[in-house]
């Protein structure tokens, strides 16, 4: 089952913290509906006063259910809260994003008359309502850092909602650059649900977007599962997200899989940055430390082979000789491996 958000137009504050589904949003203006989400450009229309503790019915008794937050606001304050917070946003994302930016404002502006409303029961409903709701409290308070023109520094939960990390970094398979433009602009600012073709969002992205999506490489082949290309596709993966324990016996498990080689070393360090230089670096010593020792060894048992066979044959040398070379596979082959897994790691 698919939790939703949606931002839908109300009349006013007073019929919002009401929330009677009948009577809460305006028929005649658009309904906006993000899967698993709350997008980003919602969360910038926002601000921590704007929040609203819903208290529903419980049908099974007399008494009340559970409460969850909603975000109502004016939609004049909101547009000139967008204008106030554009650069500031557009700094947690890419300034290519800056005309679909400008086409959030004119759509909210032509479309919607009196309130927006935010409606998360069915999205929090997945998390928790408690939990969610605090951490949508801690997304608006980050985000009102805007305000003053700032850089967001901190954006943990905009993340854990808006789903940035990574969100640009590639294009589909086969997915042309204006189908990637017009895919992004849904992912920060949603889609309409139902309703007039000339209310419907988003609407086709910009040429600068459509230049962006070109810059992005496109999604690699699936690979089939057990091969070697599969597990390089795990390890990037892996450092690119990155794994965190969140237990003791989760920590346990990963600090084994350390010290086996099943993981990277830095794994879980706190950024992909830090997981690239601390897993790259590692995979880089095994690599010129597997090389320098097949090659020592290829080079020696190749001597001795050509020395034994050079006059008269000498057996034992030769025996050695044709041992060292057989050995020398085992670290030229670790060396491979560690080539292998340092390309994984700097694709992350």
């Amino acid at each position: 089952m698919a939790h939703y958000a949606r931002l839908v137009g109300c009349a006013s504050r007073e019929i919002a913290a009401t929330y009677d589904l009948t009577q809460v949003t305006e028929a005649a203006e658009p309904q906006l509906v993000a899967r698993y989400m709350i997008p980003l450009l919602w969360l910038a229309c926002f601000d921590p006063a704007d929040a609203l503790t819903i208290r529903e019915r419980d049908p099974a008794s007399v008494g009340e259910g559970a409460s969850f937050v909603v975000l109502c606001a004016p939609v004049g304050d909101v547009i000139h809260r967008l204008r106030r917070r554009q650069a500031s946003v557009l700094g947690l994302i890419e300034p290519s994003f800056a005309p679909l930016y400008t086409d959030w404002i004119t759509f909210l502006d032509r479309h919607f008359a009196h309130q927006l409303l935010l409606q998360t029961e069915d999205l929090f409903a997945m998390d928790g309502y408690d939990r969610a709701g605090l951490r949508l409290q801690a997304a608006l308070r980050f985000m009102a850092v805007a305000d003053t023109g700032r850089r967001i520094k901190e954006r943990a939960a905009i993340d854990w909602f808006a789903a940035l990390p990574d969100a640009f970094a590639q294009r589909q398979r086969g997915e042309s650059n204006a189908d990637a433009g017009l895919r992004w602009r849904a992912h920060l600012s949603g889609t309409t649900d139902v309703g007039d073709s000339s209310a419907a969002w988003p609407v086709r992205p910009s040429a600068m977007e459509i230049a962006f999506a070109g810059t992005r490489p496109e999604a690699a082949l699936d690979v089939k599962p057990g091969t070697a290309a599969a597990e390089q596709e795990t390890l990037t993966q892996r450092v690119r997200h990155g794994v965190f324990a969140d237990s003791v016996s989760g920590g346990l498990r990963l600090a084994a899989g350390k010290l086996a080689g099943n993981v990277p070393l830095g794994i879980n360090a706190p950024t992909k940055p830090l997981r690239k230089l601390i897993g790259g670096g590692s995979e880089l010593l095994e690599l010129l430390r597997y090389a320098a020792l097949g090659l020592i060894l290829a080079l020696i048992g190749a001597l001795l082979l050509w020395v034994s066979l050079s006059g008269e044959p000498d057996w034992k040398m030769l025996g050695i000789g044709a041992a060292l070379l057989g050995i020398s596979v085992w670290p030229l082959r670790g060396a491979r491996t560690a080539l292998r897994n340092l390309r994984a790691i700097t694709r992350a």
